[in-house]
Formats: C-alpha cells, sequence, structure tokens
C-alpha cells in the first residue's frame, strides 16, 4: 500500500504527460483526441509489455499484451478508415487537376485569334492562328496557378469535414450558390466549440444538411427557413434523405413588407419566427442579393429580441461590399464583437 501510494505522484505525471502530449498531436495533426489518446495509450501498453517480460513479470504481461492486442485491432481499423479517406480525397485531386488542364487546354483555344481565309485562289489556303501574346500567356498561367490554388484549399478543408461526420446518404455539394467548403470547415469549428441548443438559418441547403450532422450528437435543433417554395422543398428531400427530421425543420417564409411604410424592405413572413426564442446562432445565407438591394440588412433588427444573450450571429458572402456594410451597421448598433470579419467568407459575430 505504501509502495502504491509513494507512487501515485509519479503515476499522475505520467498521465498528465500523455495527455498533454495527445492535445499537442491533435493540434499539429488536426486529429480527434479519442484518437490521439488511443494511439499513445497503445504506445505506452508496448512499452509497458517489454518492461514487465525484461523483469518476468509474466502475469502482467499476458494482461497488458491482450490490451495491446486489442488496441492494435483498434488502430488498424481506424488507419484503414482514414486510408480509404485519404485515397478519396486523392481521387478528387487527380479529377480536379484534369478538370482544369480541360478548362486551360479550352480557355488557350479560345484566346487564339484565327485570320479568316483571304477569297482568293485555294492554292493560297488560310491564315494560320497568331500565336497567344506573352500578356496573355502569362495573364492564363496566372488564372490557372490561382484555380489550382483555391481548388487545393478547398479539397483540403473538404477532407477536414468529411472526418467530422458519418453521411447516411450522399452529402450535397458546397459553393457556387451554396456556402463555400472553407465557410462551411469555420462554421463547424464554431458549432463545436459554442455547442448551440437552437440555430436559425435563413437561407438553406447544402449547409442545412452539413450543419444537421455536425449538431445532432450534441442535441442540437436547426430551423432552416427559406423564401422559395421549390427550394425548401428540395431541402426537406434532402433531410428526410438523411433522417435528420429530429433535428432539422425547415420552414417557409415568402417574402413579404417589413412594415407598412411605402419604403419597406421585401423580407422574410416575421409569422415564420413567432415560436423562436432563445437562439443561439443565426446563420444569415438569404435572402438571395438579387431580391434587392442590402437584402439581409434587416435579419438582425428583426430577430434580435429572439437571441439568446451571448449569441453567435454569421453572415455570409463576404466578398460583397452590401455585406461589408451590413456588419459594419449591426456591430455599431447592436454593440456586437467581431470574431472573424470573413476570413473565410463568412463573418462571425458575438452578442453582448
Amino acid at each position: 500500500m505504501y509502495r502504491l501510494a509513494a507512487t501515485a505522484p509519479t503515476m499522475g505525471a505520467v498521465l498528465y504527460a500523455v495527455g498533454h502530449t495527445a492535445e499537442i498531436i491533435r493540434r499539429a495533426m488536426q486529429l480527434g483526441r479519442v484518437r490521439v489518446v488511443g494511439w499513445l495509450v497503445l504506445a505506452v501498453a508496448l512499452v509497458a509489455t517489454i518492461v514487465f517480460l525484461v523483469r518476468s513479470h509474466l502475469t502482467l504481461a499476458g494482461i497488458v499484451a491482450a490490451v495491446t492486442l486489442a488496441l492494435v485491432g483498434a488502430v488498424i481499423v481506424d488507419l484503414r478508415k482514414r486510408i480509404a479517406d485519404l485515397t478519396r480525397t486523392t481521387n478528387l485531386l487527380a479529377a480536379s487537376v484534369e478538370d482544369m488542364r480541360t478548362e486551360a487546354a479550352a480557355a488557350a483555344a479560345a484566346q487564339q485569334v484565327t485570320q479568316p481565309p483571304a477569297p482568293t485562289s485555294p492554292a493560297q489556303g488560310t491564315k494560320k492562328p497568331v500565336a497567344l501574346s506573352r500578356a496573355t500567356r502569362e495573364s492564363l498561367i496566372r488564372q490557372i496557378g490561382w484555380n489550382t490554388r483555391e481548388q487545393l484549399r478547398d479539397l483540403e478543408a473538404f477532407a477536414y469535414l468529411n472526418a467530422k461526420v458519418t453521411p447516411r446518404a450522399l452529402m450535397p455539394a458546397l459553393g457556387r450558390w451554396a456556402i463555400n467548403t472553407r465557410s462551411m470547415a469555420r462554421l463547424a469549428d464554431l458549432l463545436a466549440e459554442t455547442r448551440p441548443h437552437t440555430v436559425l438559418e435563413l437561407g438553406g441547403g447544402a449547409s442545412t444538411i452539413w450543419m444537421g450532422y455536425l449538431v445532432e450528437g450534441s442535441g442540437g435543433r436547426i430551423v432552416s427557413v427559406d423564401h422559395s417554395a421549390e427550394f425548401i422543398e428540395f431541402t426537406r428531400a434532402d433531410v428526410t434523405r438523411h433522417s435528420l427530421q429530429e433535428t432539422v425543420e425547415t420552414r417557409h417564409a415568402p417574402l413579404a413588407p417589413l412594415s407598412t411604410a411605402p419604403d419597406s424592405p421585401d423580407w422574410y413572413d416575421t409569422a415564420a419566427f413567432a415560436d423562436l426564442s432563445a437562439v443561439d446562432l443565426l446563420v444569415v445565407d438569404g435572402p438571395p442579393g438579387t431580391t434587392g438591394p442590402r437584402a439581409r440588412q434587416p435579419a438582425l433588427p428583426a430577430l434580435w429580441d429572439r437571441l439568446a444573450p451571448g449569441a453567435h450571429i454569421v453572415l455570409d458572402d463576404m466578398h460583397r461590399d452590401e455585406e461589408k456594410a451590413t456588419v459594419d451597421e449591426w456591430s455599431q448598433r447592436f454593440n456586437l464583437t467581431v470574431i472573424d470579419p470573413g476570413t473565410t467568407g463568412i463573418a462571425i459575430l458575438r452578442a453582448p
């Protein structure tokens, strides 16, 4: 008993070191805590087995060896999954590179200027294509390089996201009209950090499904609102396909004047929010900019009383000047803290 008590501080120090090392490796390699700790425990078990064998503690060595074999099996399963993920990402990268080659060839062909054939004798033939100018070639190379970097960054973000969810059906594509991949990865981190109970999304779609998976395990609830009846049906079908009905609720809210004033902007019918309160996260990705100037500016004034204290507000499409002006206005009017001004495409704000 005395020896056990004497070794307790040492055991505590070892456990602390293992936990601290696990956290360092997790942050460096962007891995889950459970995975890193599992690997470290396996390493410790292997070392302990060797030590017990050397000191002729055969019983303890046998017990630890059995544990080690079980951990080895778990690590093999984990590695096979990671290899499959890596193979899938590599295939996506190869397909993207091939697409870029096709786009480059098409762009080069479009940039060439062909002289019309001379209306004389057939012996003269036609003029040869004029070669691209140096400036045109350099501009084309820069554009291809930029596209390549962007696609690689999207693939990196997709691999990061893919490790966080286990989808039950084919996931909807991100980008283009939907939130981009890097913005979705940043939003996934925010959901993991804040673990919101109620998420209100204005303008649903692909992000609705991704967020549904991300909050499913923490008991969160997502209410996704859209002004288009046709689009909300598409989103509702995706929710059913992924069996997320217990987590995601979709609502149709057609655009209507916010007030009777002549210059009142059109925004979502506020009846769709009548039963909502204590919203922890507000994601503003609608209405579309085509519905009117500064179409998303009314969101926070209209929903401010329905937010929980310390709620987070996310605004997409921060590459547009209207959204930047909206963030500035919201920040001053509601005394918001700007956590992220839009480095990945979404601004993240926090209410007092």
